[in-house]
């Protein structure tokens, strides 16, 4: 990384990279912004209602600590992208970057458990095995943030390219948590349209609901494998574009 106290040069890779996040920033608090506007006279008359519940806090995390999180990173951008950041500080931008992407996860994940477990009738065993998914992959995660002192920083710690082999297991590890999930959905859907109850409205809006975050988090983890794969300063810059696309694919069905 550039050193404090001299003139940071940057590549033309690095600033055509670095371009398109400040892009992606814009583009996903504008889109957040439109889509509160479009859905908002919904949300007062049922989420504002609604009793305290967990899903109540999930959606209010999707949908403003999401869009609160997007503007922040918009707002420190120039400072971590000057070139003149402590190694300290990029340290702790890598851990808050693994933190806030695996809790959003989890709690995806835990949206998708809590069906899962209610359409298996409250069995305790898949209550179980839910759980530990949920923490051997939040477990990871702090691996992730423990080991990111080797993380390697390109030119400034705005974009940097994560240790591959951790990066990997971490999103591989989402991907197959996110499709056994998905799994047990369809397996109760297939076994209930066996017994004729399969295609009722509310299983139907169960299943869509989570094709559409299985879509979401498998295109998320795709293009960071992929990224990662061709050794792409990029990879990073797929969490900044994560937040829009959570906000709007979980907190919507919610």
């Amino acid at each position: 990384m550039t050193s404090i106290t001299s003139t940071p040069t940057f590549s033309l890779e690095y600033l055509e990279a670095m371009r398109s996040v400040q892009y992606q920033l814009v583009a996903g608090i504008s889109f957040l912004v439109w889509d509160i506007i479009l859905t908002f006279q919904g949300e007062s008359e049922y989420i504002w209602r609604m009793r305290h519940c967990v899903f109540k806090w999930f959606y209010f995390y999707f949908r403003y600590f999401l869009l609160a999180v997007q503007i922040f990173h918009l707002a420190i951008s120039p400072g971590l992208s000057s070139g003149r950041t402590p190694d300290s500080l990029c340290i702790i931008w890598y851990r808050y970057i693994v933190l806030i992407a695996q809790v959003s996860i989890s709690m995806i994940d835990t949206i998708l458990a809590i069906r899962v477990y209610a359409l298996f009738n409250r069995n305790r065993k898949t209550g179980v095995f839910l759980g530990s998914l949920i923490l051997l992959e939040s477990g990871l995660a702090v691996t992730h943030m423990v080991k990111c002192p080797a993380v390697e920083y390109l030119e400034t710690c705005f974009l940097l390219r994560p240790q591959n082999d951790l990066a990997n297991t971490h999103t591989i590890l989402v991907m197959t948590v996110q499709s056994i999930l998905m799994g047990m959905f369809i397996f109760k859907q297939v076994v209930g349209v066996r017994l004729g109850w399969g295609r009722t409205p509310l299983l139907s809006l169960l299943v869509k609901d989570a094709t559409s975050n299985y879509l979401a988090v498998f295109l998320l983890c795709g293009t960071t494998l992929a990224f990662l794969g061709f050794d792409d300063q990029r990879a990073i810059a797929v969490f900044y574009w994560s937040t829009p696309l959570f906000s709007a694919v979980v907190s919507n069905p919610i």
